[in-house]
């Protein structure tokens, strides 16, 4: 029930997002080229983009985000590995009007 767009690095992830509008975003903080630390900020300081809610999905287990300052909202995280539910869940807390998996 969802239309999904994929990017390969952080960089094709913030050119689509030029171009192409989006309801979340779905970021895992260990990206080549610019890491996902980066887009996040980037996303946060650009006009277009600031109010989109982003899920934070990662296999890192310190949460090294809280002290970069990333607890802020909308911002939501979710650790590897994760159960599907547990991803349909807090895309459903994010946006209410998904649909059911």
């Amino acid at each position: 029930g969802f239309e999904v767009l994929t990017a390969s690095s952080g960089q094709e992830a913030l050119s689509q997002l030029r171009h192409q509008p989006v309801d979340l975003i779905l970021l895992d903080l260990l990206l080549p080229e610019v890491d996902g630390y980066e887009v996040y900020y980037l996303l946060k300081e650009n006009p277009t983009t600031r109010n989109i809610p982003v899920l934070v999905l990662t296999a890192t287990g310190e949460r090294a985000d809280r002290r970069l300052g990333m607890d802020i909202e909308p911002y939501n995280y979710l650790m590897k590995p994760f159960q599907a539910d547990d991803l349909f869940a807090k895309i459903r807390d994010i946006l209410p009007q998904a649909p059911r998996a």
